[in-house]
């Protein structure tokens, strides 16, 4: 083919193909990635923002936990070491008690023993300290003992009032003990003769 084939060719061509194929006149057309290029921009950085709320929220869940159990230790640090000297002075009290029992067993003496010691003890002691039960009344210089260990809460029916305690000798109802002086005295309506005597807590019974 030469070069008036070519043109003769070229010159066949319709005007209509010609006018399709100049780039010039042909409609560009616009990328769809390119037009949808600023929502996928807005969609990344709405998730940017949503992952750094969610691991800020994260991080401060965290760190008020941490401080909750912090001072929660330290609130109970005061209990443990209370419960801590209570349970030491137990220890220590249980283990007094235990020596003060050996010691006891040591000397030969019980309980039981020195309970009963200090009943006698305390016994003596009321006795010497009650005379109403222990002096002796003198009615015209003769002697009459007392015959109860307690006192009693009545007298027998009969008795008549005969005067009262004095703490001076000679006087005609004498006892020796000044804090009984005025106290009444009773005589039975027959012989031989015994006398009660009202003190403040009971009747004393005299005899010979």
């Amino acid at each position: 083919m030469n070069r008036e084939d070519l043109f003769d060719a070229i010159g066949g061509i319709q005007d209509r193909y010609i006018e399709e194929a100049d780039p010039e006149q042909a409609p560009r057309r616009t990328p769809r990635l390119r037009r949808m290029r600023p929502y996928l921009s807005a969609a990344a950085g709405l998730v940017l923002v949503i992952g750094l709320a969610l691991l800020g929220k994260n991080t401060l869940l965290r760190s008020k936990n941490s401080t909750a159990d912090v001072a929660m230790e330290t609130a109970a640090e005061p209990f443990a070491a209370a419960r801590g000297m209570e349970s030491a002075g137990a220890e220590t009290t249980a283990g007094q008690a235990a020596s003060g029992a050996g010691n006891e067993g040591s000397d030969g003496v019980s309980e039981d023993q020195a309970a009963g010691g200090g009943k006698i003890a305390e016994k003596e002691a009321s006795e010497v300290a009650v005379p109403e039960l222990t002096l002796p009344l003198e009615w015209n210089g003769e002697c009459y003992a007392p015959t109860l260990t307690e006192l009693a809460q009545e007298i027998p029916e009969g008795t008549v009032l005969a005067g009262s305690l004095s703490a001076e000798e000679g006087s005609e109802f004498y006892l020796s003990e000044e804090t009984l002086a005025g106290a009444a005295v009773y005589r039975s309506a027959m012989e031989p003769y015994a006398f009660y005597v009202s003190y403040a807590d009971g009747w004393q019974c005299y005899q010979k």
